[in-house]
């Protein structure tokens, strides 16, 4: 639990570092300490939702997804060929004892990606390799790419519309935190 901690203060920090030291997080109008309040308020409603997912739904995609990428991390140390397959999609009968310990890979709905479910495993997988375990280190990196997201969205639009640029500051980033959950970067954004 400490370790959890210790590693998702360090994720903060570096992604906070970034955010301060990057002229892309920055607009004419709008202070730096606004986007990284939003970064922060991001984790924190990140975190929420987690808690909220945990107290009222304890079987839930979020935490099914990540418990199912653990098990494909897993394997990458026991078997990397088999790791490897089902990563990249060749299923086949030497795989099924895998399969059935992976919650939600069959589930989802066809999509351009095949299935979505499967690619918010795999995006969880990568970031177990960078996480050591820690769930909140997943939120964290979600909360951080859909910030990035919300960036370019509010640079675009403030190109047509520069002089509201902090009403449309707030209309983008505090109205659009609903991206701020796990598996919820992947599938609403």
């Amino acid at each position: 639990m400490i370790l959890d901690a210790l590693i998702c203060t360090i994720y903060i920090f570096l992604f906070t570092y970034i955010v301060w030291k990057s002229a892309f997080f920055s607009a004419d109008g709008v202070p730096k300490s606004y986007f990284l309040g939003v970064f922060f308020l991001k984790i924190i409603v990140g975190i929420v939702l987690w808690q909220f997912y945990i107290a009222i739904y304890p079987i839930n995609d979020a935490i099914g997804f990540y418990n199912s990428s653990k098990v494909l991390y897993d394997l990458f140390f026991q078997n990397q060929e088999h790791f490897f397959k089902l990563f990249f999609g060749q299923e086949d009968d030497s795989l099924k004892p895998y399969l059935v310990q992976l919650t939600g890979w069959e589930d989802g709905y066809l999509t351009l990606f095949v299935n979505d479910s499967r690619t918010i495993i795999r995006y969880n997988t990568i970031l177990q390799f960078f996480s050591f375990g820690a769930y909140h280190v997943h939120t964290i990196v979600s909360c951080f790419l859909s910030f990035v997201g919300l960036t370019f969205i509010y640079k675009s639009l403030l190109f047509f519309i520069k002089e509201k640029n902090k009403l449309l500051f707030v209309v983008i980033f505090y109205f659009l935190l609903f991206c701020s959950g796990v598996q919820w970067f992947l599938k609403k954004v």
